[in-house]
């Protein structure tokens, strides 16, 4: 009997572990998606703030907000994969910072995304760019050097609304989406 459990228990979790795969596979070959894995290492410490949810988190987190905000649940809705992050600036590496966004930003020019928004003013420097696939938003990245206090990388894939899109940046801090 003992032995049942735990051959249970361990397929139960095999079951879990390659589904979680297959998802992770999926959410990558989607044309929204844009790997962030390569941003944390301009940095030599955590993400002060990171939100990363797909699957069924982020239909929990849309369920969670349906009662206190709707429209921003029905965005949720429509999503299928979240990741922001937001890194400290140390000040000695603004420059190093400007320029490796500077080669995504030309990565995504090639790749056929669309630079919707470019920023340049009070130590702010921001990137936004969406794909489009069929008339409507499949993702948005946002790259964004906050003066001289933060780095924020962000990737939200789905069916995006764009007249609703603003209420997330609202939603995670990322106030540049509400440009889009």
């Amino acid at each position: 009997m003992k032995k049942q459990k735990i051959v249970i228990r361990l397929f139960c979790l095999l079951a879990f572990t390659t589904a979680t795969f297959a998802q992770d596979a999926e959410i990558r070959k989607n044309s929204g998606y844009f790997d962030l894995s390569a941003v944390g290492k301009m940095f030599n410490e955590e993400p002060t703030l990171e939100i990363n949810l797909e699957g069924f988190l982020l239909t929990m987190a849309a369920s969670a907000t349906k009662v206190a905000e709707p429209d921003l649940a029905e965005v949720m809705d429509n999503l299928i994969y979240v990741r922001v992050e937001r890194y400290d600036l140390p000040f000695d590496k603004r420059r190093d910072i400007q320029d490796k966004n500077s080669e995504l930003a030309k990565s995504l020019d090639g790749k056929g995304w669309e630079r919707i928004v470019r920023v340049r003013e009070n130590n702010d420097d921001v990137y936004v760019y969406v794909k489009t696939d069929k008339q409507k938003i499949s993702g948005i990245v946002v790259m964004a050097i906050e003066g001289s206090k933060s780095v924020i990388f962000a990737n939200i894939v789905g069916s995006i609304d764009p007249d609703q899109i603003g209420r997330l940046g609202s939603r995670w801090d990322v106030d540049h989406l509400d440009s889009i």
